[in-house]
């Protein structure tokens, strides 16, 4: 389930441009638990929090993503 929500998130992510695209909102993942996912080629425009995310298992892939226009914090994120 928890990959299909991150397949999901990506997808909108990816194309900044398109109707569908969530690239401007902010985006709290603060606290999350993330045992694997995709996130490569992501365009993050707006802020976005892993403050105290978890990153467990599995690899979480960030390739080719870019982050700019917001904030960005990771503090106290977790491997």
């Amino acid at each position: 389930m928890r990959l299909t929500i991150i397949r999901v998130i990506r997808d909108h992510l990816r194309l900044p441009d398109a109707a569908t695209a969530w690239s401007t909102y902010a985006l709290d993942f603060a606290r999350a638990t993330f045992d694997c996912g995709d996130f490569s080629r992501s365009r993050i425009r707006g802020a976005v929090s892993f403050e105290g995310a978890r990153f467990s298992v599995g690899e979480v892939s960030f390739d080719g993503a870019t982050f700019g226009g917001g904030a960005a914090s990771r503090r106290r994120a977790v491997r």
